[in-house]
């Protein structure tokens, strides 16, 4: 990145140790500061074996010690690309971690050009500038939910949404430093064992209520999750074809008189909406690739307008 340990907010471009591919050497860059455009105050370095021509190299950041020890014996492009690590051990505030865990990184130095002159079979590599990249995408969560206006009346029924969950679904259980697992959903069908997907809680803060514009507004969730790259991605079916999803849990209340006096009051449900990135006919259609925000923003709500029973009712519904 353009920086490293500059971000004293959300620590986004933390970075604790670094490691060269087929080296067993990690470097410890942990609470110092390193900026790429003031020059840099501390740099990591690497002695490598002796080589003639040019070379590639293949970086990883903030891996925990046993995936260290992985990288180090992957010396090649294809092994470097092959490693795959669990998901579990680096999703910030989950599964016991803290919630500024440094976020797993890697880069490519490619075409590095053997020096002249190597000393007793080693060298330092001189071309300085690594762009070490995150291999995790931050996703931005802001949720809105409708107030009603006239409350109890049942031809304005369902009305008052209340957010009281939401869970993220299909995160993939692995990730790569080299890349997106290709088809994971397919790997998944085929062993599910390996190629799980894991599932968990989000905070829901409380809300701020806007009574004019009929409207709770929800603080943003931050959060960050690995690539999902799926054999089908579509948006608006009701099969989620192993896209990353949220389940937003709801109430509502029903008014109790009129044609829909059959609905308790409140009314639970649940609805759902996926992520990726959007716009059709492009290269990630579908998918969520690493280093990239994506903003979800959805209000929950009906059509107040619509006298169908079996459309005002959210239960179930897919969003997007």
């Amino acid at each position: 990145g353009e920086s490293v340990n500059t971000d004293a907010a959300d620590k986004e471009d933390q970075v604790d140790n670094v490691i060269l591919a087929g080296s067993t050497y990690v470097a410890s860059l942990t609470g110092q500061s390193y900026s790429a455009a003031a020059g840099g105050t501390n740099t990591a370095v690497f002695s490598v074996e002796s080589f003639l021509g040019k070379k590639d190299f293949f970086f990883a950041a903030n891996l925990n010690t046993a995936d260290a020890e992985r990288m180090g014996i992957s010396g090649t492009e294809r092994d470097f690309n092959a490693l795959e690590f669990n998901t579990k051990d680096y999703l910030r505030g989950q599964f016991g971690n803290d919630a500024k865990k440094p976020i797993p990184m890697s880069a490519a130095l490619r075409d590095v050009e053997s020096p002249t002159n190597p000393v007793s079979g080693l060298t330092a590599l001189t071309k300085s500038e690594v762009r070490l990249e995150r291999c995790f995408a931050r996703i931005d969560i802001t949720p809105q939910a409708e107030i009603g206006s006239a409350y109890g009346l049942a031809y304005i029924t369902p009305y008052d949404f209340k957010i009281t969950g939401i869970r993220i679904v299909n995160v993939p259980a692995k990730f790569s430093v080299g890349g997106p697992i290709a088809n994971y959903d397919l790997k998944h069908a085929a062993n599910a064992t390996d190629y799980d997907y894991l599932a968990y809680d989000l905070p829901v803060g409380t809300p701020t209520e806007n009574f004019t514009g009929l409207v709770r507004t929800y603080p943003t969730i931050s959060i960050y999750v690995p690539e999902n790259f799926v054999s089908h991605p579509v948006f608006g079916s009701a099969d989620f074809n192993g896209m990353t999803y949220l389940e937003i849990s709801y109430t509502s209340q029903w008014g109790t008189e009129g044609p829909r006096s059959e609905y308790p009051d409140p009314q639970s449900g649940k609805c759902y909406y996926r992520i990726g990135e959007a716009k059709q006919g492009t290269q990630y259609y579908g998918q969520i690739r690493r280093n990239t925000v994506y903003k979800c923003s959805f209000k929950l709500g009906e059509k107040f307008d619509d006298s169908n029973p079996t459309m005002r009712r959210l239960n179930g519904r897919v969003l997007n």
